[in-house]
């Protein structure tokens, strides 16, 4: 009798342990299922803000592997599906059908959870408003790519670490007037000392990026 691993997030982690297993583990012996709430798995989230900029045209080329490339695999994908229960105790899994809105319980014998980093989003009054977006899935870079297409004339980024810095340049060579806020006086506070965080400042400015701190913002009028 076979046994089910289920694998809760089809990015990067998730993706590389259902196609180890699969190695090790015959299709007989060994039914995967993988559930992923987004629209697409083994995809290069850094590889997002090169497409917001353009630089890479088809989104594509950022996947890996497709679910139907993991299909000939025996590796059984299901995107759009969120895992919203994991009862360990008697090892099921609820999960949601995002698109029909219908729920499912299905047991297990092994459970892979990789679901990755949430992107933190300040409670700033308005993050709910329409115009405001993450970056973390395809579907994110996707949206912003969508809103890059209408030529907007004004952006701003919320954190000054690498993907914000990315975005903010990739925004910047489409043609956007862009700022970057940040929480200390400089650019990459957690990876560089403040003299190297201001050298990344200045050349930001120097070609048109601008960047502040939080605690400098009042309302800013375009």
């Amino acid at each position: 009798m076979s046994e089910r691993l289920i694998v809760v997030g089809g990015d990067a982690a998730g993706m590389s342990a259902a196609s180890q297993a699969r190695r090790r583990r015959p299709s007989g012996a060994l039914e995967i299922l993988v559930f992923e709430r987004s629209s697409c798995v083994s995809y290069s989230a850094c590889g997002e803000p090169y497409y917001v900029g353009g630089y890479v045209t088809d989104i594509g080329q950022l996947q890996a592997r497709t679910p139907a490339e993991f299909a000939a695999m025996d590796i059984t994908v299901h995107t759009h599906h969120e895992v919203t229960a994991l009862d360990l105790k008697a090892k099921k899994v609820t999960v949601r059908n995002l698109a029909a809105a219908t729920d499912a319980t299905l047991g297990y014998d092994l459970v892979m959870y990789a679901t990755g980093a949430t992107a933190f989003v300040s409670s700033i009054s308005g993050c709910d408003l329409a115009g405001v977006y993450v970056m973390r899935t395809l579907d994110d870079a996707l949206a912003v790519r969508r809103l890059v297409e209408k030529r907007p004339q004004h952006a701003v980024v919320v954190g000054g670490g690498y993907i914000g810095l990315e975005v903010a340049e990739a925004l910047h060579q489409q043609g956007v007037k862009t700022r970057v806020l940040t929480k200390g006086p400089a650019v990459l506070e957690r990876t560089l000392d403040p003299d190297m965080g201001a050298l990344v400042t200045q050349r930001m400015q120097a070609i048109g990026i601008e960047a502040l701190p939080v605690s400098k913002c009042t309302r800013w009028q375009v």
